[in-house]
């Protein structure tokens, strides 16, 4: 039940943060306020509810979260035209690492689950 709740919140929430992107299309500082809200939101309901059906998933769409909001926090500071050359640069590598290790984290819990997948599955046509 709570799964189906999660899903039902998660598209009226991307629904809303496609709506903000295109009409604050010429207020980036906005867009990237309003989705450092909505992410904050989320992560607060991820780890106080655990919506998803397995402690896994669970952990994965809290590292996921965790992961935008970084960049919702990096982001706005690239935004920020009164910061420094250099630190925005810097700043800039901080999210390209952020992104690296999310993608290489889900990348490696996948290939992980689909490995286990395929062992569970040789194992129950040895049984039978």
């Amino acid at each position: 039940m709570a799964n189906a709740q999660y899903s039902t919140y998660f598209m009226i929430r991307r629904l809303l943060t496609n709506f903000t992107l295109v009409v604050l299309s010429k207020a980036p500082f906005f867009q990237c306020q309003i989705l450092m809200v909505f992410s904050t939101i989320n992560l607060i309901y991820l780890i106080s509810s655990k919506p998803m059906n397995t402690r896994l998933s669970n952990w994965i769409e809290i590292f996921n979260e965790t992961c935008v909001v970084a960049s919702t926090h990096i982001v706005n500071i690239l935004l920020n035209a009164a910061v420094p050359t250099e630190f925005r640069a810097q700043v800039g590598w901080v999210l390209i690492g952020v992104a690296v290790l999310n993608i290489v984290t889900n990348l490696a819990i996948t290939i992980y689950s689909s490995i286990v997948d395929v062992y569970n599955d040789n194992v129950e046509k040895r049984r039978t």
